[in-house]
């Protein structure tokens, strides 16, 4: 992490003082998304949902095995 006090930036400045530190653009986005899925309910409704199934899926080797076999066989497309 980029923290002032005890993250990475602040170590590799004192192990390289003349380090530049550049954050990942990839993280910024994603918080950003985070933060407005958050903010929208509808959204943060259905990663709810998405989330809830994916753990259904999950915890169970059958389950998990169906869905495995219905994407590998060509029969649903995730898109």
């Amino acid at each position: 992490m980029a923290g002032r006090i005890s993250g990475v930036r602040t170590r590799l400045a004192e192990l390289c003082p003349g380090s530049l530190f550049v954050h990942c653009c990839n993280h910024s986005l994603d918080l950003a998304l985070q933060e407005v899925a958050r903010d929208v309910s509808l959204i943060a409704e259905i990663f709810n949902f998405v989330q809830s199934v994916s753990t259904v899926i999950r915890e169970s080797a059958k389950r998990m095995s169906l869905y495995q076999s219905l994407f590998s066989e060509g029969n649903l497309s995730p898109t």
